[in-house]
């Protein structure tokens, strides 16, 4: 069965014939909490095998020989995953002591797997791309409404990565596809891979909207620049020129932590559009003052279409897995740790963007923030462009691994199992395909409403809390009324998100002027 990293390995390696089926589907049902020996301490890889000895009779009770066979099938999954733990385990000690010395010098800036690189990671996942819409998500909400949702998707984006976190913990399972079909049954991996794909492959295309957007605001506004690079088929031309020098290497990398360091620079550059977005805005309120056509609170199908912009700023819980995987140490309180502080970045920037993006431009600001300035006559603002543009080259490079995945799981395979060549081509051909339709595209907040509302909440709410659900053990008494009540507010905060905000983002969409 595919998977993702050692728990593919651990399937050949314990691949044996149980009833007639092969061994990881007979205990993909333990694991899936059908078992009642199973549910509620499910697979813990902490425990010791219990060794069993056999009957010295034939005359056992029938209750007797469905407990032991239980019990044996239980100890067999636990050394599996325990075994799948040590294997994870020596891959990220490896990757902490490479003999490589600029490896070795990039571990002592940022090392491999820890809680600094993965939060930024997080950040560096759903920042740029996001925050560019964040004015214009105020201005459909209304200021204070919108700050409203930040503080409630921020609170439920952390508790989807303590329960993504718990879910790896249990089962030993770091992969969506793979958690969503030994826990919920076949067919509910494909539907995980289809959102998940959906969702990877839009946020691609928003981020080539984006950079050609930054790009257009510096071709038109050059005096020096040729006629041809001002219009629609230069700007496409040169984003496309950089999208094979900057964009197309960083996507031929197979691990996520590859891309820290990349990762840590692209946040602080958009620390520092944010700060330029407030110099900005503080110097058009100084010459002229508080707008007096901002609103606070909007209403109608208007206010909630800010909701889904405001769901697809918060959607980084792609990599979820694959971050808990890759990390040294992994416990689900690291994993918290990491996600708080890379959502707090993240929400912080957000709210100082979104206010003074809206502060500044009022309802003016209808899509991208980056089409409201002239980086030209402020250098300021071009020097965040150009970090803005980094960020974006990260972003889309971050969103392109989750995407592969999808298709090698389909096609059963993984990342690991496929040699250089063969990756490099496949990626090659994916990123072309998000640039072509990036480059037809016109507006990114479409693009954002529609992944926000539908895929966000999919992603971000339901799966979360509804992998927990079946993870085993799911009672107010075993996992504690915090969590049994959590689980369901996220599942019922991800049902309203998909339904309202996949609504509003059509209705917009269908209004908005192409």
């Amino acid at each position: 069965m595919p998977g993702q990293g050692t728990d593919r390995e651990m399937d050949s390696a314990f691949r044996t014939e149980k009833d007639g089926r092969p061994l990881q589907d007979h205990l993909s049902e333990h694991v899936g909490g059908t078992s009642d020996v199973v549910q509620g301490d499910i697979l813990d890889p902490k425990k010791e095998p219990v060794a069993l000895s056999a009957s010295s009779g034939d005359d056992r009770e029938p209750a007797a020989e469905s407990s032991t066979q239980h019990a044996t099938d239980m100890d067999i999954a636990q050394q599996i995953i325990a075994e799948d733990e040590r294997d994870r385990k020596d891959r990220v000690w490896r990757r902490r002591n490479t003999t490589n010395p600029v490896l070795r010098a990039l571990q002592v800036i940022m090392p491999y797997g820890g809680i600094l690189s993965s939060a930024f990671n997080i950040a560096s996942t759903t920042l740029g791309g996001g925050i560019i819409a964040l004015p214009a998500a105020f201005q459909m909400s209304g200021l204070g409404m919108s700050i409203i949702y930040l503080v409630i998707l921020f609170v439920m984006a952390v508790y989807s990565f303590v329960l993504l976190a718990i879910v790896s913990n249990k089962t030993g399972l770091y992969n969506w596809e793979i958690i969503a079909r030994r826990l919920m049954g076949r067919g509910w991996d494909y539907f995980v891979v289809f959102v998940m794909w959906v969702l990877c492959f839009g946020g691609e295309v928003s981020y080539m909207i984006a950079l050609k957007s930054i790009l257009t605001g510096f071709l038109k506004n050059s005096p020096s620049a040729p006629e041809y690079v001002k219009t629609e088929s230069g700007a496409r031309l040169i984003t496309s020129m950089l999208w094979i020098i900057v964009i197309l290497p960083m996507c031929l990398l197979k691990e996520i932590n590859s891309l820290r360091i990349f990762s840590t620079i692209a946040v602080l550059f958009v620390v520092f559009f944010t700060l330029t977005c407030i110099i900005h805005s503080g110097q058009s309120l100084s010459s002229r003052g508080m707008r007096k056509d901002l609103v606070y609170f909007q209403t109608g199908n208007t206010a909630v279409a800010g909701l889904s912009n405001l769901m697809f700023a918060f959607i980084a819980q792609v990599n979820a897995p694959e971050i808990s995987r890759e990390m040294y140490k992994f416990s689900v309180h690291r994993v918290f740790l990491s996600a708080l502080l890379g959502l707090s970045l993240c929400a912080v920037l957000y709210f100082l963007a979104g206010t003074f993006g809206y502060l500044d431009f009022g309802p003016e600001v209808e899509d991208s923030i980056l089409a409201m300035y002239n980086p030209m006559k402020d250098h300021l603002m071009a020097v965040s462009y150009v970090g803005m543009m980094m960020k974006i080259c990260v972003g889309f490079a971050m969103h392109l691994i989750p995407c592969r995945d999808c298709v090698y799981y389909m096609i059963g395979t993984e990342a690991a199992r496929v040699p250089w060549w063969k990756n490099a081509i496949f990626c090659s051909v994916q990123a072309g395909l998000t640039l072509v339709a990036g480059l037809f595209i016109p507006r990114i907040s479409v693009v954002f409403g529609l992944l926000g509302g539908f895929c966000g909440g999919f992603v971000g709410f339901i799966f979360p809390s509804l992998f927990m659900m079946y993870s085993g053990g799911f009672c107010a008494s075993r996992v504690g009324w915090g969590h049994f009540l959590g689980t369901y507010a996220l599942l019922v905060v991800g049902v309203i998100a998909v339904v309202w905000g996949t609504g509003a983002a059509i209705y917009g969409a269908a209004m908005a002027p192409w």
